[in-house]
């Protein structure tokens, strides 16, 4: 039997992602929350110092390449994140 962690919701994930006008923070967390996971969590996989990591994500700094990271290890876009169209 699969756990919440072991399970993909990546295909799905983009989807309802991309339907929602949240900031991207707000986006991030809940897809972790659907892993198990914190945004603390990540931010330590990623080897990103959580108050930068935490800085770009609610729009106080800018690093795209942080953006591309936390995208790829959703398994979604960063469009999607960012509330742009594809």
């Amino acid at each position: 039997m699969n756990t919440v962690t072991q399970c993909n919701p990546n295909p799905a994930l983009e989807s309802i992602l991309r339907q929602s006008s949240a900031a991207p923070a707000v986006k991030v967390r809940a897809a972790l929350m659907l892993r198990g996971e914190t945004m603390r969590d990540q931010a330590k996989r990623l080897g990103r110092a959580r108050p930068h990591y935490s800085d770009v994500l609610n729009g106080k700094r800018e690093s795209r390449r942080l953006f591309e990271d936390v995208a790829a290890d959703l398994g979604v876009s960063v469009d999607v994140l960012v509330n742009r169209a594809a």
